[in-house]
This record gives structure tokens, C-alpha cells and sequence, in this order.
């Protein structure tokens, strides 16, 4: 709607805030299916959410601390370091 009246400023501005929060959705979602699986056991379960979060977040540009923080959780709630 504010496309069409050409408020692209403002179409902008909501759509990238609704990209943000998806983001931020999905990794929580994410960190979720991963602590599920290490709980149940499923360590290569686990390994490969890990994969896809770290991935998600070079993809979606969160930085480089983000696409390391699903390893990180990982390895503490194991103990593997």
C-alpha cells in the first residue's frame, strides 16, 4: 500500500524491519531445533543446525560474531572444546 503511494522511504524502512525480526526469528528457531537435539542426543543433528545457523548468518549479513555464536553453544553445552 505505501508503494502505491509512493512512500518507498517508508515501504523500505517496514520491510527491512520485517526482514530483521524473520532474522531474528529463525536463529532463535534455530538455537532452539540445536539445544532439542543435543538434549535428545542427537549430536550430528545438532552439528549440522549448527552448520545451517552459521550459514544463515553470513547469508543474512549478521556480522561475524553471529556466525559463530551456534559453534560456540555448541561446544560449551558439551564441553567440547
Amino acid at each position: 500500500m505505501l508503494i502505491a503511494q509512493d512512500k518507498f522511504g517508508e515501504a523500505a524502512k517496514l520491510e527491512e524491519e520485517k526482514l530483521l525480526s524473520t532474522t531474528q526469528e529463525l536463529a532463535s528457531t534455530l538455537l532452539t531445533l540445536m539445544d532439542i537435539a543435543i538434549k535428545e542426543g542427537r549430536m550430528d543433528d545438532a552439528e549440522y543446525i549448527a552448520d545451517v545457523y552459521q550459514k544463515s548468518a553470513k547469508a543474512f549479513d549478521l556480522g561475524e560474531y553471529s556466525s559463530y555464536l551456534s559453534h560456540f553453544e555448541l561446544y560449551s553445552r558439551c564441553k567440547n572444546r
